[in-house]
């Protein structure tokens, strides 16, 4: 039991670690956040990925209340990394797309975050990179 406890203060403190340099190495290659938040980084990461997302779908995704999701919303179109469109066939929907500046900031971290990545992974032979994915699948899953 105390083993046990050992090895999972051990996993702790290296994904802490990990975390840490992540978080640092992207602040470094990409320059700081601006600003922009936890909920603004998720707000853009879900507009993103959900098709052609709401502002209902955007409050689900993220958890929060609609009001929270509008003034989120309104802080990020206030500099310039989302926009808001009505719906053409049904104006009560409110449609989310990002601007150009935030597809650019998006997709520079993510190819920074690509590139510190595989960099942290080139000690790693195939075999070792198998059981981590497989590790990390079972950890998300």
């Amino acid at each position: 039991m105390a083993n046990e406890i050992k090895l999972d203060q051990q996993i702790i403190d290296s994904l802490q670690k990990l975390h840490e340099e992540l978080h640092c190495r992207m602040q470094h290659a990409v320059g700081p956040p601006d600003d922009l938040t936890i909920g603004h980084v998720r707000a853009l990461i879900l507009t993103v990925t959900l098709p052609r997302p709401t502002m209902s779908d955007l409050a689900q995704g993220l958890k929060i209340t609609k009001a929270s999701t509008n003034a989120l919303v309104t802080r990020l179109v206030a500099r310039g990394l989302i926009t808001r469109k009505v719906d053409a066939k049904d104006k009560r929907i409110v449609r989310l797309s990002l601007t150009a500046k935030a597809k650019n900031h998006m997709a520079r971290v993510q190819k920074e975050k690509t590139a510190i990545v595989t960099d942290l992974l080139t000690n790693l032979n195939a075999t070792d990179k198998r059981q981590l994915a497989d590790l990390l699948s079972k950890l998300t899953s």
